[in-house]
């Protein structure tokens, strides 16, 4: 097996109807710039918890404004360093 750097998935190739389903189970898909909010009350009000989540492309994060717990999905951008890494707040 060889691996591609060409093949690295990102969230620009999720959809609009996907980041909505996503959006539906809780899950907030940071957009270009990194930028995200809360997926039930669309809040900018959001904080990392952990870094690491149920899965490797996700965040544990919580929204200070309704309280709700949710997952963030990681970001890389082109060069291959992940989005958000190490950041409190998003």
């Amino acid at each position: 097996m060889v691996w591609s750097a060409a093949a690295v998935w990102s969230t620009r190739d999720i959809t609009a109807f996907g980041r909505a389903r996503l959006a539906d189970v809780g899950i907030a898909v940071p957009d270009a710039d990194g930028a995200f909010d809360c997926p039930r009350c669309h809040s900018e009000r959001v904080v990392i918890d952990s870094e690491f989540g149920a899965a490797l492309c996700r965040r544990l994060a919580h929204c200070e404004q309704c309280g709700e717990q949710l997952e963030v999905m990681r970001t890389r951008p082109r060069s291959g360093q992940v989005v958000g890494a190490g950041d409190s707040t998003s």
